[in-house]
């Protein structure tokens, strides 16, 4: 996702209202208010998805197997 902003793959920019602003001092806040979402979003999956590789998890998973 930020690499698919930073190079404005697809014209995504224009997609974003912060981002479509023509003026520099618009784009800054667009940029680090998408790094923060993207960080939530990572952080967010990060947690949820770490339980399921645990030991415990996958030593529960194979004596149920």
């Amino acid at each position: 996702m930020p690499t698919i902003i930073a190079t404005n793959f697809m014209d995504i920019q224009s997609q974003i209202p912060f981002l479509s602003s023509k003026k520099i001092y618009h784009k800054i806040p667009g940029f680090l208010l998408a790094i923060i979402i993207w960080i939530l979003l990572y952080s967010a999956f990060t947690s949820i998805a770490t339980p399921f590789h645990s030991p415990e998890y996958l030593e529960t998973r194979a004596q149920t197997k």
